[in-house]
Parts: structure tokens; sequence; C-alpha cells
């Protein structure tokens, strides 16, 4: 969903200009994150599969655009076999792979283990693409983006607040705009159901995937 539709279903209840708008999604969002926190609220995880035995290069493609200077960090999964080997290196822009230029975002260091992998990339680009170096077994698996928050610069935008909250939104930006108080009760309301919702969904993965406890 984007700001629009969320402007649009404000507007159908309370006319409110773009300006206020915005002042009052920016409160709500800071209210949801301060009750329920980012990672519940947010829709900040993207996974991608990815299994390779030797030099490759994988690029991504994402329901949902993620600039680059809001991702976090991206974690993954590693199975090595004894024995292998494999660098992680960060390319950026269309950058051409040079082992001794290229920014190097994981060596590995451990033989025939499963064990998370943490890549921090540079801010400073458009586009990200991983370039996987190495011998062996290795197989690179569940793969997930942590993005950071960034307001909206336009009403066109997409909304990166998980879609479950986006009813509660408009209730409070027309409790906030000067609606009635059931506005309120509602929003508490349909976020608590969001965010247990959103709980229970990342328990059950938890339980089904106890190497990431």
């Amino acid at each position: 969903m984007t700001t629009l539709e969320i402007f649009e279903k404000v507007n159908l209840v309370m006319p409110i200009e773009q300006r206020r708008f915005f002042n009052f999604f920016e409160d709500t969002v800071s209210e949801l994150v301060s009750t329920y926190g980012g990672d519940f609220v947010f829709e900040n995880d993207i996974v991608l599969n990815y299994a390779h035995e030797e030099n490759s290069e994988t690029e991504w493609s994402f329901e949902k655009t993620i600039d680059i200077q809001n991702i976090k960090e991206i974690q993954m999964l590693a199975d090595m076999e004894n024995g292998a080997e494999v660098n992680i290196y960060a390319l950026y822009d269309g950058e051409e792979f040079d082992a001794s230029t290229s920014h190097l975002v994981y060596q590995s260091n451990v033989d025939g283990l499963k064990k998370a992998v943490t890549i921090y990339p540079k801010k400073t680009a458009g586009k990200i693409t991983l370039h996987v170096v190495g011998f062996g077994y290795v197989k690179l698996y569940e793969i997930d983006v942590f993005a950071e928050y960034a307001a909206p610069k336009s009403i066109t935008e997409e909304i990166v607040v998980k879609p479950l909250y986006h009813n509660a939104i408009v209730d409070n930006i027309l409790f906030l705009a000067g609606g009635e108080d059931s506005r309120k009760s509602e929003f508490i309301r349909k976020s608590r159901e969001a965010y247990l919702n959103y709980w229970n969904i990342n328990a059950k993965g938890r339980r089904m995937k106890k190497t990431r406890w």
C-alpha cells in the first residue's frame, strides 16, 4: 500500500492537507514503534534462498525496493563441508569483481559447520550484488535483509509498515486530526491485534528455525 492510499482513506472521512497528514503519519508510526518495537512494525525482512558450489554472483529481485542507504545489515546461514572455503564480496552499482579492490564482507574461517553470517554493506550506492568465491560445497540460504525505517518523501511511496497496521494508522490519524475519541480506541485495539498476529508468526518461525534463536 502507498502513502497515497492511506491519505485517501483519511480524506474519505475527514479532509486534511498533506503537510498535516505527514506529521500525523509520522507521529503514529513513532507511537507504534515505541509500543511494539520496529521488528514487529516494519516490513523489513526479504528472504532469498540461494545455494551454489562454485564462483557465482546473485542479483536480487525483491517484491519491494529498499534503498541501500536504509539497509542495516544482511544475515544468512552458511553450511560448509570440511575443507570448503568461501569469501563473499559486495559489488556496488555494476562494479566488476576485483579481488584486490572489491569490498570483502565475509571470509570463512571454520570448516564443516552451520553458522550465521552477518554482512554490513556500504551505504553509498544504489545497487548491491553479492559475489561468492570459494571451493568445496558451501550452501548459503535464509538470506534476510534488515532495513532501517525512512520517512516517506512523497505521497506515492510504498509504506514500509506491516499491512495489518494500516487500518489502525488511519484511525489514529483521524483522531489526531480532531476526530472522535473512539478512533483512538480503535487504533489501540487494531494495532494490538496486528502486533499479536506478527508476534505469533515470529514465534512459530523461530520454533521452525532453531538455529536462529
